[in-house]
């Protein structure tokens, strides 16, 4: 048989696709099939893309980003004449600011306290063109304390200074343009940022300006236009993520639980927030993200190591440890340590990968993140590192805040189908799933707890398998067996369902089978959490569903389930 035409509804992420809280079924083709999505109200979220580098959330905070001539940037000793030139982006929309003041006087296009106040790392970008003079200076200043880079167009070189600047760079693109960047520790509320400073040049210096961005981040992003209000693009608040870790080669729906990451700087390893002993850091290279922000970790003498202590954590509970890493020089024989203060040993290859490490914190509320390299000498590449509750590494929740968490919120996956999609007298339900890391039910129902089909997965039981069905607001049957599976690799699920014949498919074998009771009746929508309202969603990565409108034979379910 042709198990996708027999479908009523069919998911598959290698060929749908999701945005706007909503993720697309295949079948059927009017839309009733499309799921609901949510997930928070941040960009907490990421995902790994097509091309194997993690894909995040990003945001540009300024507003007017190619309309230098509006109000909301001020013109100090300067003046600003727009659509002058053609811009990188082929438009004529690169506006021109000409210094106005005398010899050794700063010309200023400045933004004061922008309207996105928030400390941490920050990087501001901006493209510029030589018109008059050879100077450029790029500054973020948080009360006194700058970041800055000066750019000469002469030499293509720029200098970054400043208390906490971290970096600064200059791309040079096509018909004189180059896109500076300076990332800065932003340590105050109050600050503001030059968008192009002519400082100590002639009178009628002038520079072309096109394209600013402002973003938590590490490394600036692909440019975000924007113009009334702060532009966004990658995995937003309620995007889909269709995910391709570990080398996929075709996606899953990554449907993950809430989860916090408590350590304030994920990847600025060069700061003071990081202690380093017998160790030193390096910026500037390329990261699993696929941007300049990732950081070399030498050994300076045996036992080195870099290491964060805090306590914003709970007492006598699971916490997983998590980061990139990735051999340079030396045996890469790295340590871990997890949050109890075990020691993890672990051998890195010359390729990124992502380690953790799980442990009960004690009563002292005080977490460890330690990476520590055996020999003077040694060299790894790191980044993006996570301690979370939970005891299992989640996705990777970046924050550069520098003291405070960040949560991302639980994917909510529900809603689709109506009551022509369904047949409630029989039926398959089929799942094809992986890295199921917690309990998690997957029903249809008639959108009530008096009428439907659910199976219930948990990876923490003897017992992982539960599955039942409810009839008119009567309880048919309510079954858990125990049976061999390990829920957080790839495996095939199905549950058929007809009068006095009920039963559990999983990897080709019929697993368990319930011989009575009745089918619901009304079914009209499919939901990824426990309808009873316990707050069990799917939590895992789900390739495949399908739904059929008919019970098929042993036979057929075996076939549909072998792996």
């Amino acid at each position: 048989m042709s198990y996708f035409d027999d479908a009523s509804l069919a998911f598959l992420p290698s060929g749908a696709a999701g945005k706007d809280g909503k993720a697309y079924s295949i079948k059927p083709t009017d839309g009733t099939g499309d799921f609901t999505f949510s997930r928070g109200s941040n960009l907490a979220a990421t995902r790994v893309g097509a091309d194997g580098l993690i894909e995040k959330g990003r945001e540009n905070l300024l507003l007017y980003s190619q309309q230098f001539d509006n109000s909301y940037y001020g013109k100090s000793l300067g003046t600003l004449t727009a659509n002058q030139t053609t811009a990188p982006d082929g438009s004529l929309t690169a506006d021109l600011f000409t210094k106005t003041s005398a010899v050794n006087s700063v010309s200023e296009l400045k933004k004061s306290s922008p309207i996105y106040a928030s400390i941490g790392v920050h990087t501001y970008s901006v493209y510029v063109k030589q018109n008059v003079g050879d100077n450029v200076l790029l500054r973020l200043d948080s009360s006194g304390n700058t970041a800055s880079a000066l750019f000469t167009f002469s030499t293509k070189s720029i200098n970054p200074t400043g208390s906490n600047v971290i970096d600064a760079t200059a791309t040079e693109l096509s018909d004189g343009w180059f896109r500076l960047s300076v990332t800065g520790n932003v340590t105050s509320t109050s600050w503001s940022l030059s968008i192009a400073t002519l400082y100590a040049n002639p009178t009628n210096d002038s520079v072309f300006v096109w394209g600013a961005q402002l973003e938590q981040s590490l490394a600036a992003t692909e440019y975000i236009e924007t113009t009334t209000t702060t532009g966004t693009a990658g995995i937003l608040e309620d995007t889909p993520r269709f995910d391709y870790s570990n080398g996929a080669s075709c996606p899953s729906l990554l449907l993950e639980g809430s989860r916090t990451n408590v350590i304030g700087q994920s990847e600025y390893f060069g700061g003071s927030y990081w202690t380093k002993s017998g160790a030193n850091v390096v910026s500037g290279f390329t990261s699993p993200e696929g941007l300049s922000n990732a950081y070399k970790l030498v050994a300076t003498s045996n036992n080195g190591f870099i290491l964060k202590q805090d306590n914003p954590i709970v007492a006598n509970a699971y916490y997983t440890n998590s980061i990139y890493l990735k051999r340079v020089q030396g045996l890469g024989q790295v340590t871990m340590r997890t949050v109890n203060n075990s020691i993890v040993n672990i051998t890195l290859t010359n390729e990124w990968q992502r380690f953790e490490a799980s442990g009960i914190s004690d009563s002292s509320t005080v977490f460890t993140h330690q990476i520590g390299l055996a020999t003077a000498g040694d060299e790894i590449m790191i980044f993006g590192a996570q301690c979370e509750q939970g005891s299992y590494a989640t996705s990777y929740i970046p924050n550069h805040s520098g003291t405070g968490t960040i949560t991302r919120a639980a994917d909510v996956l529900d809603g689709a189908g109506d009551v022509n999609t369904f047949n409630h007298s029989q039926g398959v339900l089929f799942l094809d799933v992986e890295n199921v890391n917690a309990t998690s039910a997957i029903s249809i129902s008639d959108d009530s707890s008096s009428n439907f089909i659910q199976i219930y997965l948990d990876n923490t039981s003897l017992n992982p398998i539960r599955y039942r069905a409810s009839s008119g607001g009567t309880s048919q049957f309510d079954t858990s067996f125990a049976y061999s599976l390990d829920v957080s690799q790839p495996f095939k699920i199905a549950l058929r369902y007809s009068t006095n014949n009920f039963s559990i498919w999983i990897n080709g074998v019929k697993a368990n089978e319930v011989l009575s009771g009745s089918t619901p009746v009304g079914l009209s929508t499919i939901e990824f959490y426990n309808i009873f309202g316990a707050g069990t969603k799917f939590d895992g990565k789900l390739k495949q569903i399908l739904v059929f409108n008919t019970a098929l034979t042993d036979s057929e379910l075996a076939a549909l389930t072998t792996i």
